[in-house]
């Protein structure tokens, strides 16, 4: 398992540190990247360049980066950070100087690009990406992103990397 910002163990074979974009350029489809655990998390949503995390008022990219820190009504990510819902207005990163005329919550979650170079399907614990297991195990959710699947266990999120 590859851990972001931390010790990354790819198949209990090599152990390497460094961002998410520096973990993605040294694995191969299948290996598994964690983003985050052990803390709760609201919510999160696939992002143009990895994954947007919601924990408590903050929301954060790649569960480091913030993006905003707020209350909000709703939220979708964008490709410039996240799209925050409230007093009636939608805004980038949630600055008033920035808002988002013309667009919904909806909308901007479907222009977020999730598709993959292959079909995942699931069949009990498993997920195949064209017929072939990509990922075996217990998971609550999973959805596809830019750069793999995301799995989430409880309060663990990964990312498993299809290429």
């Amino acid at each position: 398992m590859i851990k972001q910002g931390g010790v990354l163990e790819m198949k209990l074979t090599r152990l390497v540190t460094g961002s998410l974009q520096e973990l993605l350029s040294q694995s191969v489809t299948g290996d598994v990247i964690l983003i985050c655990e052990g803390k709760s998390f609201i919510d999160w949503a696939p992002h143009p360049e990895g994954v947007v995390v919601w924990r408590d008022v903050y929301f954060l990219l790649n569960d480091d980066a913030l993006l905003y820190k707020g209350v909000c009504t709703g939220w979708a990510p964008h490709p410039e950070g996240v799209a925050i819902h409230w007093a009636d207005e939608l805004l980038l990163n949630g600055e008033k100087d920035k808002p988002l005329l013309g667009e919904t919550l909806e909308n901007l979650r479907e222009k977020i690009d999730v598709r993959l170079h292959g079909k995942i399907t699931q069949q009990g614990d498993a997920l195949f990406l064209n017929g072939v297991v990509l990922y075996k195990g217990v998971f609550d959710r999973w959805q596809t992103g830019p750069q793999g699947v995301f799995i989430q266990q409880g309060n663990m999120l990964s990312l498993v990397v299809c290429k």
